[in-house]
């Protein structure tokens, strides 16, 4: 006989709303990830460094109203940064703990 642990109808409410809210957070966030990837928004940031809403817009022909909405909702998730001195937005910089894996040499044949 398996039994089941009593839940507050509120408090089950409650996570369920959660994580709801954060599985719709995640999907945003792989939308607005593919957009930028089909639309050479990355690619762009990537080849040619930090740059304004209107220099992206212009570079890669896309409305500077969408840009300025994709690089405002990848901002605020931590995708890019922003310069609010230069108002130039870059990709951010991901370092690995303790540095890139050094390269070993193969085992030698015996």
């Amino acid at each position: 006989m398996t039994t089941h642990e009593s839940v507050d109808g509120g408090q089950a409410n409650d996570r369920l709303t959660q994580r709801h809210d954060r599985d719709r957070h995640s999907r945003i966030e792989l939308v607005l990830a593919e957009l930028g990837t089909r639309l050479g928004l990355f690619e762009e940031l990537a080849n040619h460094g930090p740059e304004t809403c209107p220099e992206l817009a212009a570079r890669t022909g896309l409305d500077e109203g969408y840009v300025y909405e994709w690089l405002a909702a990848m901002s605020e998730r931590s995708y890019l940064e922003y310069d609010v001195r230069t108002r130039r937005f870059a990709l951010v910089r991901f370092r690995l703990p303790g540095g890139l894996p050094q390269q070993h040499d193969p085992p030698r044949q015996r």
